[in-house]
């Protein structure tokens, strides 16, 4: 099936990325999927990327969710500060 994103390269630590990414189709696992094709799997991922020896969750977190209000017909904005652990931390200031 079809599916689109579109990402940007926000900040970089070591040997990672932080990426900005906005779906533009919601498909099952469309991130972790899209990523790991293009060769840039996510931290932690080991269905899509690759397995580590770190115990770590999948370094996928939601900056941001819009949408728009059933009945009031508002657009409605929710944000969430990013976790204060590892991988994140490594991106204090660009996150």
């Amino acid at each position: 099936k079809w599916a689109s994103l579109s990402y940007a390269v926000v900040g970089v630590s070591e040997n990672m990325s932080l990426v900005r990414l906005e779906l533009h189709t919601g498909r099952a696992h469309q991130i972790r999927v899209q990523m790991a094709h293009a060769g840039f799997p996510l931290v932690g991922d080991v269905r899509y990327g690759r397995r580590t020896r770190q115990n770590l969750q999948i370094a996928l977190w939601g900056y941001e969710l819009q949408l728009i209000h059933p009945t009031l017909q508002e657009k409605m904005t929710f944000t969430a500060p990013p976790p204060e652990r590892y991988p994140w931390n490594m991106f204090k200031e660009k996150a």
